[in-house]
Parts: C-alpha cells; structure tokens; sequence
C-alpha cells in the first residue's frame, strides 16, 4: 500500500486530530486535580477516559488505517486516486469514529459532574439527587452523540452509496 493515498492521510490527520483533542481535554482535568478538586481515582480514571483511550484509537489509526477502518476493499488499489464514495466511506467512517469516541467520553463527564453535585449537596450519589438541567441535558445530548456515531459506523456504505449517487444523479446523460 502507498503511502500517499488520500484515504491513508485523512486517516492519519483524524489521528492527529483525536491525539491534540484528547491533550486539550487532559489539560482541564489536571488543573481539576491540581486545585484540589478530585480524588487520586478520579484522576486516574479520568486520564484513562480522557487521554489513553483516545490516543490508543489514534496509534491505531496511524499504524493500521487501512484495517482498523474495515477499507480492505481499497487497499487492493494501487492509484492515489479513488473514486468520491470511497472517500466518502472514509469520511463518514472518521466522522463516526470521532462523534462515538468523544460522546462516550463527554457522558463519563457528565456523569461525573452528577456525582460531584451530589456530593456537594451532601446527597448520595447513587440515590434519588436530582442533578442540574445543564447536566440532565449533557447526559442525554452525549447519550444521542453516542446513537448517531454508531449508527454512522454502522450504516456507513448505506450512506455513503446513497450519498455518493445523490452527487452524481443530476450529471448522467439519459
């Protein structure tokens, strides 16, 4: 396989991507423990989530792209041109990944956000707290995040053949 097909680098770019996103979010969490605001295992569990997770997904995109995203369909091209849906099917896929990856982090914030009032408010955690609206509504806004990034990855060739013949259905001679 080539190195410099277009499908290959917008696979790795996403890696990028996720790795400076991942290192971005990694930053607040350690001013959070820093301050004094989080136990030892909240911040363990909090660069696990935050930053291993998604960096492990971008060593794996970087070094497998081709089999980490299931295109073993184009790695039997040897051009450095593909045809729009298989570009397509890489976005849609990318897109996915990233929507999937960060909903999943983002709810464990939440999540742990839910926890925090609740502690703040001398409450049990795990009982009947009723958390603020802005965390109700994080919850079930990554919740959907989470819905639509798998049902991207999962529905992707449906998608990207329908999209790819959405483009192209004007421009056919009849």
């Amino acid at each position: 396989m080539s190195g410099n097909r277009i499908d290959v680098v917008l696979v790795k770019l996403c890696a990028v991507v996720i790795v400076v996103l991942s290192l971005q979010g990694l930053t607040g969490y350690v001013a959070y423990f820093v301050a004094g605001e989080s136990s030892y295992v909240q911040a363990v569990l909090a660069f696990l989530l935050v930053f291993l997770i998604p960096v492990g997904l971008a060593a794996l995109l970087w070094f497998f792209p081709v089999s980490t995203l299931r295109l073993k369909e184009l790695e039997d091209k040897a051009t450095t041109t593909l045809e729009p849906a298989s570009l397509i099917l890489v976005g849609i896929t990318l897109v996915g990944l990233y929507v999937l990856v960060f909903g999943v982090i983002d709810l464990f914030y939440f999540e742990a956000v839910r926890v925090a009032e609740a502690t703040y408010a001398g409450a049990d955690p795990w009982g009947l707290f009723k958390p603020s609206p802005d965390t109700v509504a994080g919850r079930y806004t990554n919740i959907l995040q989470i819905v639509i990034g798998a049902g991207l990855l999962l529905g992707r060739k449906g998608l990207a053949n329908l999209l790819a013949a959405a483009r192209y259905s004007g421009t056919r001679a009849s």
